[in-house]
């Protein structure tokens, strides 16, 4: 939906639901729906003064009305409000586009599908499953097939004295744990990577490798995904491996968890208070007999706290295994979700808001994996992101096994690992129960957000995420900064400087020159769209700025990212060097802003200008060689993936 489509459901909505005689007037009235529609054109954590509506209110007797079906109203401090708990639910029912009557069909639909699946029993509120539990899990469910994503909220603990916690605080200790065991113990969870800048090493180090041994064999590529995996996942099957896997004997049976501060300024200037968390084993082989001081000041050498002031906050907690599995046994076995007022014992499956839902789930495959997938990755490399499964092989007998293995029944009982063959992609011909296995048609391989080249083994962004979306609400606006240039170039820079898998893009040990010049000039094309989005978000007085001024934030964008582009890429290797100058990269800087702005020449007219001068000055400053290079990597001017975005 639009800003506009979303303005005038709302306007709907609150005029149907709030009387006339709250307003006091039309004028009123009209006064705070321009504030809600000022308010809908808000980015992420951009504020509208409240001010700003009071100014416009004027003072009226109200004459007292009964409250609304969906609420009450209530007095304090002399003010009537009303209690607005039912109102989301009810404004989701009064302005989606489905029949009121057919809501119900849905939620008992999807509740249907759900118990004959066997992820939820219903029970009374005296049943035993109550005994041990850590909370209830909120939850509005509807059919996938209607395309309207659940709402699920974990609730509030339910143990005696811990009823004001939410169960993911309860759960700190245990995820704490796990990320110190996936950082000092990675064969608990298999071939799993967290998050994508995990998957940069493991790819460079095939990539780095093959080359080396001058391997040119073909490659297979498998890409597989499991189907609803968190309610898939067998409980007992599940427990029994993490208790498994915490209590090896090269695992400490005590935790220590310490607490500090971390104390930053924000790239907007502001103070910022972080309590970070330490975790080393009391026990073991890896037993740390460093003072709370002494880590403190090695986590600062290393690197791992920048500009900070870290003060130790002298908080000791002490955890073992037991107490940890204990909270998992209630998490798993005993989790209670709530749904439209009815309780449901959960019994197959995890919870899908739960901090440590990922965690539990990768340790699970992980364990499937040394029963099933040993040697796979043979000559080859097997990642696989929570649940989507990524193989490269030279193999094709280990890429057809593979995909024997994650398909048979043997593997689907075991560990409920079903595999959506709709959403399995292959480069190689594949039956599987009479059809035809989706087979990319170009060299390009997608696999969660990138595109890896079969045979060069580059690597690019896949861009195709961006259409159809508004880069206006992925950013935060500066309204009310004294110098509007300075605060656009540090939103424009950080969002630059923070894309997904930077390092992998212009690694020149991975990627051949010509693709590095291509992965920059859609990153600097990318930061043009944020550009002008952010400059059509600003109220019109301040959009009289200077060209020049603008011209030098850009410039300064393009060596901000060039300096950060060779200190990142002087830490992953002495050979890795940066193929491109300064000229060449503010170059592509400025071309990629000269062909986006120049298609909104009335807007930026006088910036337009200079660009294509300045982009004239700079081509002067390159030999031919170096201008034949980038103007071949910057083609198409604007690839088809960002023609549909909108700005």
């Amino acid at each position: 939906m639009t800003g506009t489509e979303v303005y005038v459901s709302l306007r709907g909505l609150l005029k149907k639901i709030i009387p006339m005689e709250i307003w006091g007037s039309t004028t009123n009235q009209n006064a705070f729906f321009k504030y809600v529609k000022l308010m809908v054109k808000l980015g992420r954590f951009e504020k509208l003064p409240l001010d700003l509506l009071k100014k416009s209110l004027r003072a009226v007797v109200l004459k007292v009305v009964l409250p609304p079906p969906w609420g009450r109203w209530e007095v304090s401090g002399g003010r009537y409000s009303c209690s607005t708990t039912l109102l989301r639910l009810q404004s989701v029912r009064m302005n989606w586009p489905i029949p009121k009557a057919k809501w119900k069909t849905m939620e008992e639909t999807a509740l249907s599908d759900y118990k004959k699946l066997g992820v939820l029993s219903e029970i009374d509120q005296d049943d035993g499953g109550f005994a041990e539990n850590l909370g209830k899990v909120k939850t509005q469910v509807y059919s996938k097939r209607e395309r309207i994503p659940p709402h699920r909220e974990l609730g509030k603990s339910s143990l005696p004295g811990k009823e004001k916690y939410d169960i993911n605080f309860l759960l700190r200790d245990a995820l704490d744990i796990f990320n110190y065991l996936w950082r000092d113990y990675p064969k608990l969870f298999g071939f799993s990577r967290l998050g994508v800048t995990s998957i940069y090493p493991k790819w460079r180090e095939f990539v780095v490798k093959r080359k080396q041994n001058g391997d040119s064999r073909p490659l297979y590529f498998v890409k597989m995904d499991i189907s609803k995996c968190y309610d898939s996942i067998p409980q007992d099957k599940l427990f029994r491996v993490i208790t498994t896997n915490l209590k090896q004997k090269e695992l400490p049976s005590t935790y220590v968890i310490r607490r500090y501060w971390v104390t930053t300024i924000t790239r907007h200037g502001d103070v910022r208070k972080t309590v970070m968390r330490y975790v080393s084993p009391a026990d073991g082989i890896r037993y740390d007999t460093r003072s709370c001081h002494q880590i403190l000041v090695d986590l600062a050498k290393n690197g791992r706290h920048h500009n900070s002031i870290i003060t130790n906050q002298v908080s000791v907690r002490v955890e073992g295994v037991d107490s940890i599995l204990k909270k998992l046994q209630q998490l798993i076995h005993n989790d209670i979700v709530s749904i439209n007022n009815h309780n449901f014992l959960r019994t197959k499956g995890i919870s899908h808001g739960s901090v440590l839902s990922s965690l539990l789930c990768s340790m699970f495959y992980g364990h499937m994996e040394t029963q099933f997938l040993t040697d796979v990755d043979k000559d080859g490399l097997l990642m696989r992101l929570i649940d989507d499964f990524f193989l490269v092989t030279p193999h094709l007998d280990i890429a057809t096994n593979f995909l024997e293995t994650l398909f048979s029944a043997e593997c689907s009982e075991i560990f409920g690992c079903h595999i959506n063959p709709s959403k399995t992609l292959t480069n190689f011909s594949y039956v599987y129960n009479g059809q035809q296995l989706q087979q990319v048609a170009q060299d390009w391989f997608p696999w969660c957000g990138f595109l890896f080249n079969t045979k060069t083994l580059d690597v690019r962004n896949n861009y195709q995420r961006y259409e159809s979306t508004s880069f206006r609400y992925s950013m935060t606006v500066s309204f009310t900064s004294d110098d509007i240039i300075n605060a656009m170039k540090i939103t424009l820079t950080h969002a630059l400087l923070r894309s997904k898998g930077l390092v992998i893009f212009i690694d020149p040990l991975i990627n051949s020159p010509g693709v590095i010049i291509e992965n920059v000039y859609h990153l600097l094309l990318l930061t043009a769209f944020r550009f002008h989005s952010y400059f059509q978000a600003l109220p019109q007085h301040t959009r009289q700025q200077d060209s020049s001024r603008l011209l030098g934030m850009i410039l300064d964008i393009a060596s901000t990212y060039y300096f950060k582009v060779k200190k990142v890429l002087r830490g992953t290797s002495e050979k890795s060097t940066f193929p491109l100058s300064l000229a060449a990269m503010r170059w592509l800087c400025v071309k990629a802003f000269h062909v986006k702005l120049s298609r909104h020449f009335g807007v930026h007219k006088m910036l337009v200008v200079r660009l294509r001068q300045k982009r004239r000055e700079l081509a002067r400053k390159l030999d031919r060689d170096t201008r034949k290079a980038l103007a071949g990597g910057s083609i198409p001017d604007i690839p088809p993936a960002f023609i549909k975005t909108r700005c």
